[in-house]
């Protein structure tokens, strides 16, 4: 009768650790899901700051085309005049027809710092 009983509790405990082992492969299975999914959540967090950087620096940009796009009607004006009238001229005299051209067209958001230059208008910012 001891026997009976002692069969019965190795039994229950031969179930018991066959549940705990499944149990114990379930939880390894788990941690490395949990690991793949925190390193996943952590390169997803490096893109999103790297990205909130980038977001500055592109609408800088945006708003330098945005000026560009702006002027480039008077730029082209600018340099088909020169092409046309001032190839052929002295520097001194391109200066100054410039300067009045330039104050005739009122370029939007033309100053003194923002002179501009034939040279640079017609080439590529690969030749410059």
């Amino acid at each position: 009768k001891l026997q009976e009983k002692l069969d019965v509790v190795d039994e229950k405990v031969a179930a018991l650790k066959a549940d705990f082992g499944g149990r114990t492969a379930e939880a390894l299975t788990l941690q490395q899901e949990l690991d793949s999914a925190t390193q996943t959540l952590d390169s997803a967090q490096s893109l999103l700051s790297k990205l909130g950087s980038e977001r500055g620096r592109w609408a800088k940009q945006v708003d330098e085309i945005s000026q560009e796009v702006r002027v480039l009607p008077h730029h082209s004006l600018l340099a088909a005049g020169f092409i046309a009238y001032l190839g052929r001229t002295p520097e001194n005299v391109r200066k100054t027809v410039l300067e009045q051209w330039r104050s005739a067209i009122k370029i939007p958001g033309d100053s003194a710092d923002t002179a501009w230059s034939f040279s640079r208008f017609m080439s590529s910012e690969s030749e410059l």
